[in-house]
């Protein structure tokens, strides 16, 4: 069972990290800061409502846990802005999720990740061990005893990075062009007119930066990564959807960066 304290401890400790959620729900509930909150909406369609009294870099997210979100959609209830204006999010596809960052009183919370969960067609297994600081399961086919799974096989399993380069940090709002930063998330407000972000310079192997647009105003006015080698040609990217964000991490001289997560 999860630890009740743990997403205070971990906004404590500036960690853009989520855990599990203790356990599912199937009616109207409450989502508490730092925690993916499992929804089972196979019955009906169930309400979820934000966080109270969020911090800046906040940090929540819902998922559809049992694939029925198509039919019976998750609706998540905002007091607060979202994007800027108070709205309601819906979920509204079958194994869909959808993850939330807190900005400020102005912008409220914006939607950093937002989309279909990964489907891998297997089999669910109990994971044990972990107290022993080991898991066991099966990464291999076939049946027999359970192995112990790698760090490696758990990332891959988990569908996480290693928690040293796993988030960015969220950088300051700006509404101008500017600059984007290594191991930083920058929101950028276009509500104005259209914006141009550089990309870092003189980048290492494993580097990562973050764009987004914080007002949901990218398709009005575009938000445009100027030119930068990315996926091994140089070109720029755009931001043309409202909402949108993307994350580039850096590999190397001939491929330059390439995407690491996009929210469209």
């Amino acid at each position: 069972m999860a630890h009740r304290n743990l997403p205070g401890l971990l906004r404590a400790r500036g960690l853009n990290t989520l855990t599990a959620y203790e356990s599912e729900v199937s009616s109207e509930t409450t989502a508490i800061v730092g925690e993916f909150l499992a929804v089972d909406t196979t019955s009906a369609a169930v309400t979820i409502n934000q966080p109270e009294l969020p911090d800046v870099g906040s940090l929540f997210g819902v998922y559809d846990s049992r694939e029925n979100a198509g039919t019976n959609n998750i609706t998540v209830v905002f007091t607060d802005p979202l994007h800027g204006t108070v709205q309601n999010h819906v979920i509204s596809t079958d194994q869909g999720s959808a993850k939330f960052r807190y900005i400020d009183t102005d912008i409220g919370w914006v939607i950093y990740d937002d989309g279909k969960a990964a489907s891998g067609g297997g089999t669910v297994n109990v994971v044990s061990n972990v107290t022993q600081d080991r898991i066991l399961g099966r990464i291999s086919s076939g049946s027999g005893n359970s192995e112990e799974l790698t760090k490696a096989q758990m990332l891959t399993f988990l569908n996480v990075e290693d928690g040293a380069s796993a988030d960015l940090t969220l950088a300051t709002e700006v509404a101008a062009n500017a600059t984007a930063v290594i191991g930083e998330d920058l929101p950028v407000n276009s509500t104005a007119a259209a914006r141009t972000i550089t990309a870092p310079s003189s980048p290492s192997a494993g580097d990562i930066f973050g764009v987004f647009d914080s007002r949901g105003t990218a398709a009005e006015n575009n938000i445009t990564i100027s030119a930068f080698t990315h996926h091994g040609s140089s070109q720029p990217y755009v931001l043309s959807i409202n909402g949108a964000g993307v994350k580039f991490r850096y590999v190397d001289a001939t491929i330059g960066w390439k995407i690491d997560s996009e929210v469209n």
